[in-house]
């Protein structure tokens, strides 16, 4: 969702569509929440959830493509919007920064971006003039050889005006962090990993 949501976006959400969730603490219910924060005992729990996660059936289920807005895990007033990819039952899979569902790729938006490599053509063209106006997030190495992050409408917009060479995808072998535990079997990176 990097590229289709921007600072100062305002987003409605049909809280309605997958079922309501239910108040975990005095302080999601308005109104019921003021008296809580002149309570001193009730105040210190502000952070706890005081009863059972519930939600109430929806009207719909979730389908692949669905865009679902849902707090975080790990911080209680974290908000994530994220695409829905994989549903339950599905085996997913990603080689070489392609989604895989059941075998089958996955047709990503356009806003979606991978990490290329690329040569600029021309010397002459101040290409860090052309990539700050079209807002591209790109690092130059040095003068001719350049990685970027791009949208596929980027890139096809640098290849149409001939103004790089020699395009590939960045793809990570190497493992860089501990984000995946090593085993024998397993060597998965965040351009490869699965299936699951």
């Amino acid at each position: 969702m990097e590229n289709e949501l921007f600072t100062n976006d305002v987003i409605l959400v049909n809280k309605l569509k997958y079922g309501p969730r239910l108040p975990r603490s005095p302080f999601d219910i308005p109104i019921i929440n003021i008296g809580c924060h002149f309570n001193k005992n009730a105040k210190k729990r502000k952070k706890e959830n005081w009863w059972p996660y519930k939600r109430l059936s929806g009207t719909t289920t979730i389908q692949r493509g669905d865009i679902m807005v849902f707090n975080s895990t790990w911080k209680k007033d974290f908000i994530l919007v994220k695409r829905c990819t994989g549903l339950p039952g599905d085996t997913l899979t990603i080689k070489e920064t392609s989604v895989f569902i059941n075998g089958k790729e996955y047709k990503e938006t356009n806003a979606v971006k991978k990490e290329y490599s690329f040569i600029v053509n021309d010397k002459n063209v101040d290409f860090k003039k052309i990539t700050d106006s079209l807002q591209l997030d790109v690092n130059y190495n040095n003068a001719t050889f350049v990685k970027g992050f791009l949208t596929k409408q980027q890139l096809e917009h640098l290849t149409k005006d001939d103004l790089i060479q020699f395009v590939k995808d960045t793809i990570i072998n190497k493992r860089k962090t501990k984000t995946f535990d090593k085993t024998k079997t397993l060597a998965w990176t965040i351009d490869n990993m699965g299936p699951f």
